[in-house]
């Protein structure tokens, strides 16, 4: 009771409550309300939906497409949305909100939940909780300030260069291709010194055995078996088929990181 107490200083008080209590964050003030207000005015002359929505209050309109139009009022011509006013379709203006609660020196740069909680308790827009997430992935200071949770990366390890042209090669597919005489992906074969390619129309429903046997058609007649063939951990590449086929005596695979 004596931790509680010191930790509350008031008896009863949930140190939970106390904490929730401690790192509140700041209310957004009244003076930055009344701009972004003025803001908005301005804003307006280029978003469509606010002015259909305001339109709608006025004429008695029940249904508009945009926003449930029983949860919008209209204050002195400016648009609220469940008692939060409205932010247009202005980059620069939603910008600068942002930045006011989650940048500034006050606010300390606030998680994702935090930020979009002061946010969304006077301002709303369509799409705001995923705005939020995307500006504050870009955050130069949180990426630097904040600790990753992933495990240390390795270290990369480069090719050797080959001593000659096409004893070693790399293979990769070319999807979502649009179709041209029944094929839409691309096998491109190159070989690492030279850079020399082959591009072999196919599938994508392609397996380890149809692979191997356009690597034979197309490469192997002109060209020989390579000693390395690269490729990525796609199933084409990691079959039974496949590896049996890099088995040989003068062939050997090589799967690059996934």
């Amino acid at each position: 009771m004596r931790i509680r107490e010191a930790l509350s200083g008031e008896e009863g008080l949930p140190v939970l409550a106390v904490a929730e209590v401690a790192f509140q964050p700041p209310p957004i003030s009244t003076n930055d309300y009344t701009s972004f207000e003025q803001e908005d005015l301005a804003g307006y002359e280029n978003d469509l939906v606010p002015r259909r929505l305001l339109v709608a209050l006025k004429n008695g309109i029940r249904k508009i497409r945009e926003l449930s139009i029983g949860e919008c009022t209209e204050r002195n011509n400016l648009l609220y949305y469940r008692d939060r006013l409205y932010i247009p379709d202005d980059p620069e203006l939603r910008l600068q909100v942002m930045k006011k609660y989650h940048d500034s020196t006050s606010a300390g740069h606030p998680g994702r939940y935090e930020t979009f909680y002061v946010i969304s308790r006077a301002l709303f827009w369509p799409n705001m909780r995923e705005h939020i997430s995307q500006y504050m992935c870009n955050c130069q200071s949180c990426m630097l300030a904040k600790p990753s949770t992933h495990g240390k990366y390795g270290f990369l390890h480069p090719l050797p260069i080959p001593n000659q042209p096409w004893q070693e090669v790399s293979m990769d597919f070319v999807t979502g291709l649009p179709i041209s005489e029944g094929y839409h992906t691309i096998m491109v074969v190159v070989d690492s010194l030279t850079k020399m390619r082959h591009l072999i129309a196919c599938h994508t429903t392609i397996n380890a055995s149809k692979v191997a046997r356009l690597y034979l058609q197309n490469v192997w007649k002109p060209h020989g078996i390579p000693m390395y063939v690269t490729s990525d951990r796609g199933t084409q590449f990691t079959a039974q088929f496949w590896q049996a086929l890099v088995r040989h005596p003068k062939m050997k695979g090589r799967m690059s990181m996934p």
